[in-house]
């Protein structure tokens, strides 16, 4: 082998030995490369009394799949057959988040759910949210993402401020991204550094006297030792009264409780599986100019529209053309007109997709 050869295998040898380096160098946020951690246990949600109805208690069984920017979190209310949603599923591939929520017939009734129209035939409703932190608007699940699936966030963050998580009547209606900041600060666990120890929201207050005092607290209770790294098992969530923060009265609480902690496969898929049919809403073209709120349809094959489908669909064009209207400040009463004319035309479809797969069924049955 001739020197210049021995000269290039060595430079080849020290890339090679310094990209083993910095790899090693690198922390994984779940310990085991190519792996996520496994998480099941029970979440415990109460609201304080509102009017005469007494306190609002609601039980959750939970199982959540988390690898960096990547989860995917399914709830069950332990008394699903007395709630309106019996199972809720959100994903979300860093980008983008994926929700579907399964409607127990026998209590809606054709009612609503947060202000979403629930019609009987349908399985339940599905959302595309362009986001990657739950809106809580719409879940239960922003104190379990907070626990285990905001390692990305906060070790990021180079910022003394956060995402707001909860409810207020600054926070919009839509689902659609929330990105209100306040004043946090937030404490690791020691061993490993992924998983939050603490973390106080302080949003501004109208009283001076209580811009100390933070709104929310997230406190991590007990760990377990997973692979060399402390994970939650147990933890608090508490939302105090905005009226008089120094007295730290409880206004919403979560409390978790672990059962199942460990590392295992990857996900292959984030997004929720889906039944047929369901009703769709379609949130990924809200901050676009001009602003398309929703876009609404009927899946029937179960499988979530990309983006790029979605444009090409009848529902997005006559919103697009709503969007247009509204955006040239043209009258009002030609606006109304092609709003319920879309509704009406939704209605039909449903309709006529209702009466089709349920001939569809019975030939199958029979």
């Amino acid at each position: 082998m001739t020197i210049p050869n021995i000269q290039c295998s060595l430079c080849n040898l020290a890339k090679v030995l310094i990209a083993y380096a910095l790899l090693m160098a690198t922390p994984s946020h779940h310990g085991l490369a190519g792996q996520c951690l496994h998480i099941e246990g029970t979440l415990d949600y109460t609201r304080a009394p509102i009017g005469s109805r007494g306190q609002n208690k609601e039980s959750f069984l939970f199982k959540l799949t988390t690898q960096e920017r990547v989860w995917n979190i399914q709830m069950t209310p332990v008394d699903a057959d007395k709630r309106p949603i019996k199972y809720c599923e959100i994903g979300c591939d860093g980008e983008t988040i994926y929700a579907y929520s399964e409607q127990n017939e026998n209590v809606v009734k054709n009612k609503s759910t947060n202000n979403v129209p629930i019609k009987l035939g349908a399985n339940g409703f599905a959302m595309v949210i362009p986001d990657n932190v739950p809106n809580p608007m719409y879940f239960r699940s922003e104190a379990l993402w907070l626990a285990f699936c905001s390692t990305w966030y906060f070790s990021t963050n180079t910022l003394k401020k956060a995402r707001q998580i909860w409810p207020t009547s600054a926070v919009s209606t839509s689902p659609a991204l929330t990105s209100i900041m306040v004043k946090a600060s937030w404490e690791w666990l020691p061993k490993g550094k992924h998983y939050l120890a603490q973390i106080n929201f302080v949003p501004k207050s109208p009283s001076p006297k209580e811009e100390d005092y933070p709104l929310v607290v997230y406190r991590t209770l007990r760990t377990k030792d997973v692979d060399n790294m402390e994970v939650p098992t147990e933890f608090e969530y508490i939302r105090f009264n905005e009226i008089n923060r120094q007295k730290k009265t409880p206004f919403e609480t979560y409390y978790c409780q672990v059962t199942k902690a460990y590392h295992g496969p990857g996900l292959e898929d984030p997004k929720p599986k889906l039944p047929m049919p369901v009703v769709m809403m379609d949130y990924r073209f809200s901050q676009e100019n001009p602003a398309v709120p929703l876009v609404r349809q009927i899946v029937t094959n179960g499988a979530w529209q990309e983006k790029d489908e979605a444009v090409v669909s009848k529902q997005f064009k006559i919103q697009k053309r709503i969007a247009l209207i509204e955006a040239s400040n043209r009258t009002p009463s030609s606006s109304r007109i092609i709003i319920i004319g879309f509704i009406v035309a939704n209605a039909l479809v449903f309709g006529f997709v209702m009466i089709k797969h349920r001939n569809k069924k019975t030939k199958t049955m029979n």
